[in-house]
């Protein structure tokens, strides 16, 4: 069941990165990233309480962050950048 979901979402996240949408490329991968999140804790039976729910916030902002942290870096690459 756990494989199913992240290959699900592996998969959504893929298509998502081939045709990228300007504006979206942030806002569905997100959405996605929190869907397989809440769906794992659901298998495991975790109820989302307000600590779990900032645990949740903290981790995407700060892939988010990453994220953009590594396109600004590769702006400075000059082969892949």
């Amino acid at each position: 069941m756990d494989e199913r979901l992240i290959c699900g979402a592996a998969i959504l996240n893929g298509i998502i990165a081939v045709e990228p949408v300007p504006g979206l490329n942030i806002p569905l991968p997100l959405a996605g990233r929190v869907r397989m999140a809440l769906r794992i804790a659901a298998i495991y039976s975790e109820s989302l309480s307000v600590c779990h729910a900032k645990e949740l916030l903290t981790t995407i902002a700060g892939g988010v962050g990453l994220c953009f942290l590594a396109r600004q870096l590769a702006k400075f690459l000059s082969g892949p950048g």
